[in-house]
């Protein structure tokens, strides 16, 4: 358990969501990231290397509850998840995820296939991204490993 995990509850983000998705009423998602990232909602599962809070998943539950509350349109849980889960293979995009410079979302459309390697997994596939500006960009590469 970090120091930050020690002196925080995950009650204490509730208020801050609240105001933060309240904010994000009627803005576009590169606004909403960047209101999200400034008040640190993006980066709280994320490893403190890569600039997040490192802290466990009780802390994205009421920053979640908060975001379905106010029907917050970004897509949060997919950009919080990934944030934290490539770290250890491409703290690049952890980054840029937790600043909200990009925007992470699900790849419904596609193929996305999972290969265990030893104690992690290699997700592989075509997913799309959208990156700060309103373009998508389509690619096909490991996104990341998972432990």
């Amino acid at each position: 358990m970090s120091t930050t995990q020690d002196a925080l509850s995950p009650d204490e983000f509730s208020a801050t969501a609240a105001e933060a998705v309240a904010s994000c009423s009627g803005r576009g998602v590169d606004a909403c990231a960047q209101r999200l990232a400034k008040d640190g909602l993006l980066g709280v599962l994320a490893s403190e290397d890569v600039g997040g809070l490192g802290l466990s998943l009780a802390y994205a539950v009421p920053i979640a509850m908060q975001a379905g509350a106010g029907l917050l349109g970004f897509p949060l849980i997919e950009t919080l998840l990934p944030a934290r889960a490539c770290a250890p293979s491409n703290a690049t995009l952890s980054r840029a995820l937790v600043a909200g410079e990009v925007v992470a979302t699900m790849a419904w459309r596609g193929m996305l296939n999972g290969r265990r390697q030893g104690n992690s997994t290699t997700l592989d596939g075509t997913a799309s991204r959208l990156k700060r500006s309103s373009s998508f960009q389509t690619c096909r590469s490991t996104l990341c490993k998972v432990s």
